[in-house]
């Protein structure tokens, strides 16, 4: 109980910052404006029925929700030592192990609500704008998983940020850390040779949807060396996160607060 307590101590802090509400706002007019487009241009309406606008948005929303994470990581932990409230946080009858978590597991839920939020915003824009009418091969099912899919970038990115951020007290460093490695990691390690072990190299496991048989979500790719599959991808992002919080988890707890 003590645990949920802290859990949701951390949501309400985050949400309590403005940049998480004009992060949401930001997302929400994006959606708002792209469908009026959409739908004020008869050439891209022709294009655009139900469900097909929703699925088209997702890459670009999931985009947004990675870098919104990785912003979220860098300063769940700095902002209390920048605001001088982490002593107070240390005082409290409760280990420093479960301090940390409870930060990552506030923002694993944030992370996952604001990715259930912006995807019923698409909905419902689909919906008003485009009606319910579906032609063609794309289902409830298939958009949905869309956006599943996007959740493990976000996820571990923000698992990488909340790492730096932890063991070197920057939030600078965090953030510019993990923006270049979100936008270079992927290209750079599938550039390796497969005998090299580029296979384990973790941003080449984080694309869930190559595994999927639809060929609406996997656009046609392939996974990127053999031996791969979706069990062997899933537990290398386990052993990548869990191996990033014990060692963070290490550092805290053995860091002297002043």
């Amino acid at each position: 109980m003590r645990f949920l307590a802290l859990v949701q101590n951390e949501i309400m802090k985050i949400n309590s910052k403005k940049q998480s509400i004009f992060f949401l706002y930001f997302c929400l007019v994006f959606i708002i404006g792209i469908g009026i487009a959409n739908r004020s241009l008869p050439d891209l309406y022709a294009a655009r029925e139900y469900l097909k606008f929703t699925y088209n948005l997702a890459p670009f929303l999931m985009i947004f929700v990675t870098l919104f994470a990785i912003v979220l990581g860098a300063q769940s932990i700095t902002d209390e030592f920048k605001d001088g409230t982490i002593k107070q946080l240390l005082l409290r009858p409760v280990s420093r192990r479960t301090i940390l978590l409870s930060k990552y597991v506030a923002n694993l839920i944030v992370i996952i609500g604001t990715v259930l939020v912006l995807w019923a915003a698409s909905v419902l824009i689909d919906v008003l704008l485009f009606g319910m009418v579906r032609s063609g091969e794309l289902t409830f099912g298939i958009v949905c998983k869309t956006y599943l899919y996007g959740l493990p970038d976000s996820i571990f990115m923000m698992t990488l940020s909340f790492f730096i951020a932890t063991v070197f007290k920057s939030s600078p460093l965090s953030i510019t850390v993990s923006f270049f490695l979100y936008i270079a990691g992927n290209m750079l390690s599938s550039l390796l040779p497969e005998k090299w072990g580029a296979k384990y190299i973790i941003f080449n496991n984080l694309n869930l949807k190559v595994y999927d048989p639809n060929l609406l979500i996997n656009g046609g790719i392939e996974p990127p060396f053999s031996g791969m599959s979706f069990g062997f991808s899933v537990a290398m992002m386990i052993v990548y996160i869990a191996g990033l919080l014990l060692i963070q988890i290490a550092v805290f707890e053995k860091r002297e607060v002043y």
